[in-house]
């Protein structure tokens, strides 16, 4: 087992950065749920007021109350919608 756990520390030496570097790749080419929304917003134009959330701006966007969105993204989550 001890010689298993030298391994893999040699092994994360020798190829962390990689792995790392992998990773920040993966993570820009797949952006987060509200990174993708923020993008969509000011593609579409919808500047955010630096005090605005981002679901407020989204709620702007669809001409709907924050109420509504929460609403609906919880329904949604509960598979009702």
């Amino acid at each position: 087992m001890k010689a298993i756990s030298r391994r893999l520390g040699r092994l994360e030496k020798e190829w962390g950065h990689a792995l790392e570097a992998e990773r920040r790749k993966a993570e820009r080419s797949n952006p987060s749920p509200a990174q993708w929304i923020a993008k969509k917003l000011d593609e579409f134009g919808f500047v955010r007021d630096p005090k605005e959330s981002l679901i407020e701006s989204l709620a702007r966007a669809l001409g709907l109350s924050v109420l509504q969105v929460r609403q609906f993204l919880l329904r949604r989550a509960a598979g009702l919608e």
